[in-house]
């Protein structure tokens, strides 16, 4: 009777024992599964955050390229712009020198333009008003 309880006592223990063998096997699986889907996930979220920021740096780069076209043609402009107003200078210079040289008499033979020049072998210089013309 006694190595009948031995050999039940042994059977329920190597049970016991093997149940949580199995258990802790099983555990360390799931918790190996488990982690390698967390991995997955994590991969999978790192991969959607690289693509976004890849997405948004060629948005980027592609303003930049646009701003730097339209700053170049800003930048004509304001060039043209400012040889217009050169251009406008000079014709306004030109415009205040004819209206200086004009002549007050008409249809006489001397003229008399309210700044006196005389001409000197092709060449003109300017005299002062000192002169009583």
């Amino acid at each position: 009777m006694s190595a009948e309880i031995l050999q039940a006592i042994a059977t329920a223990l190597v049970t016991i024992l093997g149940c949580f063998m199995f258990y802790d096997s099983k555990k360390r699986t799931e918790a190996a599964k488990a982690s390698q889907e967390e991995a997955k996930a994590t991969a999978q979220y790192a991969s959607g955050w690289k693509d976004l920021c890849e997405r948004k740096d060629s948005e980027l780069k592609a303003k930049d390229e646009k701003i730097d076209s339209l700053y170049d043609v800003l930048n004509q402009h304001r060039a043209s712009e400012d040889k217009l107003k050169d251009e406008n200078m000079e014709l306004r210079l030109q415009l205040q020198e004819s209206s200086w040289n004009r002549c007050i008499r008409n249809g006489c033979e001397r003229r008399s333009p309210p700044r006196k020049r005389e001409q000197e072998e092709e060449n003109y210089t300017d005299r002062t008003d000192e002169e009583g013309v």
